[in-house]
């Protein structure tokens, strides 16, 4: 192995492994080693930001007493470290369009395959290191040796991401062995990618749920760490110990058989091969009417896998958190007519995080891209194609929030009053935050993307989100508990009625604003 070829390869990984960042790194004037430093900051800074804040959270629990919570943490990390193994696998493997220009040059196929490897293993250990952690809390409350502690999870830490980094490795060759491969590729790895998120969604919602002073049996994915954990210096821990040491050497000697069996430079070929889909072809319909012609328009504009995947991982996350831990501490008097009020409001707030700048809605004009100027020129009723164009943005997000209530419905079934209050909460909270997003996309456009993730990271500031998302939660929650206490009173009535006129209200003028502002810029293109 020449060691100057595979340093020079994993510089090139290490830019493209997350090409969004690389980029927004270069655009800040990040050059060479400069940029390399840069994202090896972040790195570092991830795993920083990972270890404090779920040290905060571990470091209080007792794992020692109570292991079954030390499963679902274990899932969680590892199902992150999987996450990120898959996406580095993506953008390495499937997403990099120079992967064929390696085949001229004087390079084997195994420092081509290693370098991304040890790139997609870096990624992962960040993501991963809060294991460490909780090997440590359970050896602290056991009272183990300090220094035996230490070691043992740092040990136990290694064996994880090996065998980690040899599984999602695995995939990959094992992939290869899929008919028209070449054809599915991008859509297995989308795939691997939404299992790996529901399993992190459910490990977060799951270990939520659970209380630390209720005994959970542990799951058989960890049984060979708690024996190792609990007797360290047994002649049983050493017999996991080579158990473990076995399991890993078996699934690092099958991928390397793999990958001398099945990589080839036409299997590399196949790997940088675009995705050829082959295109029906469709019917001219005479009689097909413009309105239907521009509902199939902005229907292609959403209907790329990875950015509806992307949209609803955004959209779903927080609110199904939230919901499942309504589902857990709700009140039973809110079920009565009176309180439909607060139904109709907490209708109205959901919207609040299903529609934001990542939402469908808020990127129907930047979607377009090239073609906006030329929509914009057709020779068409501007007034009804925006109309149509925010009718078909507003079906999309309710759909979006109808999903969402359904699930709350599943859980706790409401009085018809209160039924319909949430529906007319949802419609008015959707209408509203669509209207603000899809005037600020249609103002200010951004039609110079290049892929799906720039597109919708494109007003991303962290600390900024953290304080929308907090400022909000809070002012919800004041207002609801405000009202609820409101409510309890004999004045319910009139509450009821002034809180649903201020609603109607509300919808009025944003409704009447949104049309100033539309009328306001089609005057001026015109």
């Amino acid at each position: 192995m020449r060691k100057q070829i595979l340093a020079i390869l994993l510089k090139i990984d290490f830019l493209a492994v997350n090409p969004q960042l690389t980029q927004r790194a270069r655009l800040r004037g990040k050059k060479e080693e400069s940029l390399i430093f840069y994202l090896g900051q972040q790195i570092f800074l991830t795993s920083l930001i990972f270890i404090v804040v779920y040290g905060l959270t571990i470091f209080p629990i007792d794992f020692y007493h109570f292991p079954g919570l030390m499963s679902y943490y274990f899932l969680l990390f590892n199902g992150l470290a999987l996450l990120q193994g898959i996406a580095s696998i993506n953008h390495l493997f499937f997403n990099e369009q120079g992967l064929k220009e390696y085949l001229p040059l004087p390079v084997t196929l195994q420092e081509i395959y290693l370098s991304k490897s040890l790139i997609a293993l870096l990624n992962m250990a960040a993501y991963s290191l809060p294991c460490v952690l909780v090997f440590i809390d359970f050896g602290w409350y056991q009272r183990t040796n300090l220094v035996a502690n230490l070691f043992l999870a740092f040990c136990l830490y290694v064996f994880l991401l090996l065998i980690n980094y040899a599984l999602v490795n695995l995939l990959l060759l094992l992939f290869t062995f899929i008919p028209k491969f070449a054809q599915y590729q991008k859509q297995l790895s989308q795939l691997l990618m939404i299992t790996m998120t529901v399993l992190v969604v459910w490990s977060i919602l799951y270990i939520n749920q659970l209380n630390i002073h209720r005994h959970v049996r542990p799951i058989w994915l960890i049984y060979p760490m708690l024996h190792i954990l609990r007797r360290p210096f047994s002649v049983e821990t050493m017999t996991w110990f080579g158990i473990l040491m076995g399991l890993t050497v078996s699934i690092i000697c099958l991928m390397v058989w793999l990958s001398q069996y099945r990589l080839s430079r036409h299997q590399w070929q196949l790997l940088a091969a675009n995705q050829q889909l082959i295109k029906k072809q469709k019917l001219a319909y005479s009689t097909r009417s413009l309105k239907s012609i521009i509902f199939v328009y902005h229907f292609r504009l959403v209907s790329d896998y990875r950015f509806c995947f992307q949209v609803l991982l955004a959209s779903l996350i927080i609110p199904l958190i939230f919901i499942w831990q309504l589902a857990q501490r709700m009140p039973n008097h809110l079920f009565h007519a009176r309180y439909s009020l607060l139904i109709a409001l907490g209708g109205l707030f959901l919207s609040a995080y299903t529609i934001h700048p990542q939402s469908f809605i808020a990127n129907l004009f930047s979607l377009e891209r090239q073609n906006l100027p030329i929509m914009n020129q057709l020779p068409i009723n501007q007034k009804k194609y925006l109309k149509q164009k925010f009718i078909f943005g507003l079906m999309l997000q309710l759909g979006i929030n109808g999903l969402l209530y359904g699930l709350f419905l599943l859980k706790f079934p409401l009085a018809i009053a209160n039924l319909l209050s949430g529906i007319l909460g949802l419609i008015i909270g959707t209408f509203c935050y669509g209207s603000y997003y899809f005037i600020q996309d249609y103002l200010k456009p951004y039609l110079t993307w290049n892929d799906y993730f720039q597109l919708l990271n494109r007003k991303a500031n962290g600390l900024k989100m953290l304080f929308l998302y907090g400022g909000q939660l809070l002012l919800q929650s004041l207002l609801l508990v405000v009202l609820d206490q409101a409510l309890a009173t004999h004045f319910f009535k009139i509450i009821n009625y002034l809180g649903y006129g201020g609603i109607f209200l509300l919808s009025l003028v944003i409704g009447l604003l949104a049309l100033k502002k539309i009328g306001k810029q089609l005057k001026n293109e015109s």
